[in-house]
């Protein structure tokens, strides 16, 4: 915790959160307010999507989204990248793969290409590395979807 000498005054100034905090916020706000290619991934799941875990008998269909990996990498001096793998996985039950199909369009209609928004971080871009459609013993399909993303330090 900074704390900051203002005239008479002290105000305390919490640390900034964690680039990669930053980065599943950015993330989770495009998709609450984004729309992809057929309409919106957010109403389409009912608004679930979880970092990391997910609650014990959740409704399908849910998204998971955590990072996998991440790496700074020194560039120009003082210029720092970071480089993000992030991954998708959607969660759906229904009988067929089309519900996980659609949501895979959705998904990748809001995300491809996108401009994050990232505070003090100058987003470069994101791409979508691979993805993976497959059905669990529980009859549960799951699409993974990876994507590489690439941030620059703020100045």
């Amino acid at each position: 915790m900074t704390i900051l000498l203002m005239g008479f005054g002290r105000r305390v100034i919490p640390p900034p959160p964690e680039p990669a905090t930053r980065l599943i916020e950015a993330i989770v706000n495009k998709f609450n307010t984004g729309s992809g290619i057929e309409g919106s991934l957010y109403e389409a799941v009912g608004g679930r999507m979880y970092h990391l875990s997910v609650p014990e008998q959740e409704v399908f269909p849910y998204i998971k989204v955590f990072i996998v990996s991440e790496t700074e990498d020194e560039f120009l001096g003082d210029t720092s990248i970071a480089s993000y793998v992030v991954q998708f996985d959607i969660y759906s039950d229904s009988i067929s793969s089309y519900r996980a199909n659609t949501l895979y369009a959705l998904l990748t209609g809001l995300y491809d290409d996108c401009r994050l928004i990232l505070d003090n971080r100058n987003f470069i871009y994101i791409s979508r590395d691979i993805s993976d459609l497959s059905i669990d013993s529980d009859s549960v399909w799951n699409y993974m979807v990876r994507y590489r993303i690439k941030i620059q330090d703020g100045v």
